[in-house]
């Protein structure tokens, strides 16, 4: 018997082959379907709590990690800057932390990102 939803057990399968706590885009899954649909499936899952919605097209799978229920918010930047084609990398004082040349823990977690001036676009 066919499902209503095949998107969705291709949203399941592929939501499944990732680890908990990782920031998933409406944008990731376009190969499965057209945007309304991925999208519509998207939301529907986050109704039932397969996944959670932490912002306008981007999802969490849920877990634990350290900081609680949430995602990292360097899993959260990264995944933006996936969606706009960027980068983004740790502050200098942030990066000596993550690989172990500090004990130091900055007070505010801060990223850096390459994303062009809007003020330089419009000289």
């Amino acid at each position: 018997m066919k499902t209503a939803y095949p998107i969705k057990n291709l949203l399941l399968e592929e939501i499944l082959k990732i680890g908990p706590m990782s920031v998933l885009m409406s944008a990731d899954f376009m190969s499965l379907g057209n945007r309304a649909a991925v999208d519509k499936t998207l939301s529907r899952m986050a109704r039932e709590s397969v996944i959670r919605r932490i912002g306008r097209g981007h999802y969490v799978k849920p877990g634990k990690n350290t900081s609680g229920t949430i995602p990292f918010p360097e899993a959260i930047a990264a995944a933006i800057a996936r969606r706009t084609d960027n980068r983004v990398i740790p502050t200098s004082a942030m990066a000596a932390n993550i690989l172990g040349l500090s004990t130091q823990i900055p007070a505010n977690q801060m990223l850096q990102t390459f994303w062009p001036s809007r003020l330089r676009s419009s000289w």
